[in-house]
């Protein structure tokens, strides 16, 4: 785990200020990488799952009640992250930034944990609710988004692409009745 999640993200940061130039300029590059990175994660998971039999030993019925609690669980997590993000007033990209980040769980961390934690012969089993909850979000969070994207473009708002966006914090504007 240290070596695959840890010292990554140590390097990253020490060596920020030296390629976080060159990291700005070459955007497509890096998120082709990290975008790679999770999907051989997951394509590993998978497949260790897949050769020690996973979907054989797994029943239907416990597999399909195993997403019945996950999209639940997902569904109560969405919506009391919604609430936090409409209670605090916050601008409507933030809002939404919260709302996404709030409901995450990595499956990019939790699997080398359960390689480390797990004998290598039951990592598939118990990593299989994992790839599931992670599935599960994937494709929530995409309908989600491609309906605020259209609420977006409906109601005019229009979004920078990212290379033009400011790193700096927004100001939220707000008139006072």
């Amino acid at each position: 785990m240290v070596g695959q999640l840890i010292v990554p993200f140590v390097a990253g940061q020490l060596l920020h200020r030296r390629i976080g130039d060159w990291l700005a300029r070459n955007r497509v590059l890096v998120s082709i990488v990290d975008q790679g990175s999770v999907l051989l994660v997951v394509y590993v998971a998978f497949s260790t799952g897949v050769t020690q039999g996973l979907w054989t030993v797994v029943p239907p019925v416990q597999l399909l009640t195993v997403v019945g609690v996950y999209v639940v669980l997902l569904a109560v997590v969405m919506a009391l992250f919604a609430s936090v993000a409409a209670a605090s007033k916050l601008p409507r990209a933030d809002r939404i930034v919260l709302f996404f980040c709030g409901s995450k769980k990595s499956q990019v961390s939790g699997l080398p944990m359960a390689f480390l934690l797990f004998p290598a012969a039951e990592v598939g089993v118990m990593v299989l609710p994992l790839m599931i909850f992670h599935l599960i979000q994937l494709l929530v969070c995409a309908v989600i988004a491609n309906r605020l994207g259209k609420t977006a473009a409906d109601q005019g708002l229009e979004r920078k692409p990212a290379d033009e966006q400011e790193l700096r914090p927004r100001e939220s504007v707000r008139t006072q009745a």
